[in-house]
């Protein structure tokens, strides 16, 4: 990407954006009064200013060698989306529908939020869907990926994702405690029942937000949506929530 050219993020593959083993620095100290880097790219992000949180990525510094090293990184994630919109020219949000939320029959509209107004969605955090929608995803990832008989993930690809792949920092081991023990202790997930009635999507963010204009905070989320006639990745064109059909 001609954006990350010369920073430190030129030097790793997308195997190491995967693994979070970039080695690239990066703090995710979430201490809102402190100047950790998930601190700065929030502040990023709420300038509005198109093209800031890339910029704040591009110049992070290196701190270990491409691959050798897991710490737990917004930005790594972030990056990988932007490759990612890079790649296939699509938005991540038509992307998502197209690949996962389409064919797991999700039942409402899903929101992503994006880095500045009508720009690039947020690779590493905030995408929002209903309660049930989450519990199909996570069925998705018991299922190892396979949607109807059909293979969506490679085989083995949960397994991966839940080991790590490099030696991990104090922050990295706090998140293979509490996520990947868990993705791979073969739990089982409550069985969804779909809906045979029409649902509403849940209320967008800004519904109830104090802060910007109306129409500032109507462009920084991107919606999709798995439902028949919807059109996908589109932006919220008003504040009141939309209904779609339920999966039967």
């Amino acid at each position: 990407m001609l954006q990350l050219a010369g920073s430190a993020y030129g030097q790793n593959s997308i195997r190491d954006l995967m693994r979070m083993s970039s080695g690239v620095r990066w703090s995710e100290d979430y201490a809102t009064s402190g100047d950790s880097d998930i601190v700065l790219m929030g502040r990023a992000m709420r300038s509005g200013q198109p093209g800031a949180v890339m910029e704040l990525m591009r110049t992070r510094p290196r701190a270990a060698a491409p691959g050798s090293l897991f710490n737990y990184s917004t930005g790594d994630s972030y990056v990988l989306g932007a490759v990612l919109a890079a790649a296939t020219g699509k938005r991540m949000a038509d992307y998502l529908s197209q690949k996962v939320w389409t064919p797991l029959g999700m039942e409402a509209d899903g929101y992503w939020l994006l880095d500045a107004p009508d720009r690039l969605e947020m690779g590493g955090n905030n995408i929002s869907a209903t309660l049930r929608d989450h519990g199909r995803f996570g069925l998705f990832f018991l299922r190892q990926g396979v949607v109807n008989g059909s293979r969506v993930l490679p085989d083995g690809w949960r397994e991966q994702a839940g080991q790590p792949g490099a030696a991990v920092t104090a922050h990295g081991q706090f998140y293979r405690v509490t996520r990947w023990d868990i993705a791979i202790s073969g739990g089982r997930f409550p069985p969804v029942r779909t809906r045979s009635r029409s649902t509403t999507a849940p209320s967008p963010p800004w519904a109830s937000s104090a802060s910007s204009s109306t129409s500032t905070r109507r462009r920084t989320w991107s919606r999709w949506s798995g439902a028949p006639g919807v059109p996908a990745g589109s932006t919220r064109p008003s504040s009141r929530p939309t209904p779609c059909s339920a999966p039967r």
